[in-house]
């Protein structure tokens, strides 16, 4: 059996394998929370993938290209509330939480 001290050790190494992967720290997203657009720019170039959900999981806007920076016009058809992004560059994936007033 491992010891408290033993686990917390391999905690802080999981902690620290996962933010070298991405964490929603790389990503700056501003306004958040947004009102009719919501710039999304990340440390990391290449070919992206950039999905935004409701919380239901719903898939409400998604957009590929080739940069480090993404533009989300928001519409009429997007209602306030809560918003998970999740951006996929290569291998490593970068999520957070984005608010629509």
């Amino acid at each position: 059996d491992k010891t408290y001290k033993e686990l917390m050790m391999i905690d802080s190494e999981l902690i620290e394998k996962i933010n070298e992967k991405g964490s929603a720290n790389d990503v700056t997203v501003f306004p958040n929370p947004v009102t009719s657009r919501a710039t999304f720019k990340w440390n990391q170039p290449g070919d992206y993938m950039l999905s935004i959900f409701n919380l239901s999981g719903k898939e409400v806007f998604s957009k590929t290209g080739n940069s480090n920076k993404v533009v989300w016009n928001t519409d009429n058809n997007i209602k306030s509330g809560v918003y998970i992004y999740k951006i996929e560059i290569g291998n490593n994936v970068l999520s957070g939480k984005l608010i629509k007033k």
